[in-house]
């Protein structure tokens, strides 16, 4: 069976929302299925408190967190990746397995970063 998704017929105000309604969907299946999601939203929200405590400024808040919501972002792009390599096989493929290794790297790259700019941060706050 296939399945055709026609480009929709909404317009203005009701595009919009029906937009929000499938990202709301897509989030919650995606922190409903995937426990990195949970992780790292339990991780955004301490981090979130944390920035709020320590920042000095509005600017060094958003600094602070603002890559934390590209790290949700990527997170996302990952499990929406990783689904959809699970529907096109279920066997083991090595094109696949890159693929999704290749969207995990993206997660790595992502809170590497996310690690040096804390590290940074407190090590700068001590000394």
């Amino acid at each position: 069976m296939r399945t055709t998704f026609a480009k929709s017929k909404l317009k203005g105000f009701k595009r919009i929302k029906s937009a929000f309604i499938n990202s709301i969907r897509g989030f919650r299946f995606a922190f409903d299925s995937e426990a990195a999601i949970k992780q790292e939203f339990f991780l955004i929200v301490v981090l979130i408190i944390i920035a709020s405590l320590v920042a000095k400024s509005v600017d060094s808040f958003i600094i602070l967190v603002f890559p934390l919501f590209v790290l949700l972002a990527v997170e996302l792009l990952n499990t929406a990746i990783e689904v959809l390599s699970d529907r096109v096989t279920s066997e083991y493929c090595e094109y696949i397995k890159n693929v999704k290794d290749v969207a995990s790297a993206s997660v790595f790259v992502i809170l590497f970063f996310i690690s040096v700019q804390w590290l940074y941060l407190f090590c700068g706050m001590m000394f």
